[in-house]
């Protein structure tokens, strides 16, 4: 993946952390009939905004980290593994609550920017401006 792409996914990733840091996904108001939904209600959703025509998941940047086999899911960024057992929101939900699932995805988010990161030769995310402005 070019330097490009890894700091165009890593300053998404870094957005969704924020997002989530800043109690988005607690104070989410958008679907207020059910509870929020992780990506699904992130200002990241191609189709968060419902005056919008709707988009094909498939141009959303979180595809790059679905498995094929789900990319056909109905929401198949809640099947991106989360963990290296292969926990995903899909899965979590089941059985986690919301703080629980939260913690799980900022952790992927974490490892995530990080590994992006190396990979592009970059400086650590704990360098990067938007890390600091987290703290």
């Amino acid at each position: 993946m070019p330097a490009k792409s890894h700091r165009e996914l890593m300053a998404m990733l870094e957005r969704e952390l924020k997002f989530i840091e800043e109690g988005g996904y607690a104070r989410s108001g958008r679907r207020s009939w059910r509870p929020p939904s992780f990506f699904l209600d992130s200002p990241l959703c191609l189709n968060g905004n419902p005056a919008q025509p709707p988009r094909p998941c498939a141009e959303c940047h979180l595809m790059a980290f679905v498995p094929p086999q789900h990319s056909h899911e109905p929401i198949p960024c809640h099947y991106i593994p989360l963990t290296p057992q292969g926990d995903t929101v899909h899965s979590v939900e089941g059985w986690a609550d919301q703080q629980e699932l939260e913690e799980k995805v900022k952790q992927w988010l974490k490892e995530t920017i990080q590994k992006l990161a190396e990979e592009a030769n970059l400086p650590p995310a704990s360098e990067s401006p938007n890390a600091k402005e987290r703290r």
